[in-house]
């Protein structure tokens, strides 16, 4: 169980500093198009009803 909530913030540490770079780099308007997909995408959705 340790190694999945260790697995789980490696993710979103990395996710989120994807997120940082692409606003230091591109501005906040590739952020918000880089999101946007996200929520585009039917993997996403599923991912997120299922907790």
């Amino acid at each position: 169980m340790n190694k999945i909530i260790i697995l789980l913030a490696m993710v979103i540490n990395i996710f989120a500093n994807d997120l940082v770079d692409l606003y230091r780099l591109q501005g906040l308007n590739a952020v918000e198009k880089k999101l946007e997909e996200s929520l585009k995408d039917k993997e996403y959705w599923n991912n997120y009803l299922r907790k």
